[in-house]
């Protein structure tokens, strides 16, 4: 029997739970951080409370390619837990940020390609993510010489932490089995994460032929 070779994936998890959800206990974070190594994944988790924190931890990520790696190109996600604006006008960092000043606190992160070569990915795990207008900036921005995304992975309505650790952790065990993470695969992956958990997941993913983010979800069931 042929092995499938499967892939790691570095993971930065940076997570802005509410008061409320301090109290309860509820996050996607010690989830995550405890099925990710076990799948063959390395993963970062940080708590931030602020649209400041949240950037700083943006710059630092950015960093990453000024080091030597001989695995540097292991794809890299950064993955966003956070509420959404009821609008799907944003997300919030301890207050409401639009998707423009998101974009530009992902700046340090949208702009590795010069220094890591491993595919970038952006996951918004929030209510309402899936009427994000983050693509369409980036696109505009492509135009001044900015290197877009690979792909961007969003929630849609509202999804409750629980679920979404569980939909997200089946993701990344999925996803470390579809080493050239094309399209196709990806698509299958969505829509077993669909069929399994009832969440249904959007990509965008960018199109170098066509100059722009192709998107895609599972059909509801």
């Amino acid at each position: 029997m042929r092995i499938k070779k499967e892939i790691k994936i570095r993971i930065f998890h940076v997570e802005c739970p509410g008061p409320l959800d301090l109290f309860d206990g509820t996050a996607e974070a010690p989830v995550l951080r405890s099925i990710a190594p076990l799948v063959g994944h390395q993963i970062h988790s940080r708590t931030v409370s602020s649209a400041k924190e949240f950037k700083d931890a943006c710059s630092f990520l950015g960093g990453i390619g000024d080091f030597d790696d001989n695995d540097s190109d292991f794809p890299l996600v950064l993955h966003i837990s956070a509420h959404g604006h009821g609008t799907g006008a944003g997300i919030s960092f301890g207050k409401d940020i639009s998707w423009e000043t998101l974009v530009r606190d992902l700046e340090p992160f949208v702009t590795l390609s010069k220094s890591y070569p491993g595919k970038r990915i952006v996951v918004l795990s929030a209510c309402d993510a899936a009427r994000q207008t983050v693509t369409k900036i980036l696109k505009k921005n492509k135009t001044k010489g900015r290197v877009p995304l690979d792909y961007l992975f969003c929630t849609e309505k509202a999804v409750g932490w629980g679920v979404a650790a569980v939909a997200w952790t089946l993701f990344y065990y999925l996803l470390g089995k579809s080493p050239d993470l094309d399209k196709a695969s990806v698509k299958h992956i969505l829509k077993n994460i669909h069929l399994s958990v009832g969440i249904r997941l959007h990509y965008w993913r960018w199109n170098d032929r066509k100059g722009q983010y192709m998107h895609w979800s599972p059909e509801t069931a």
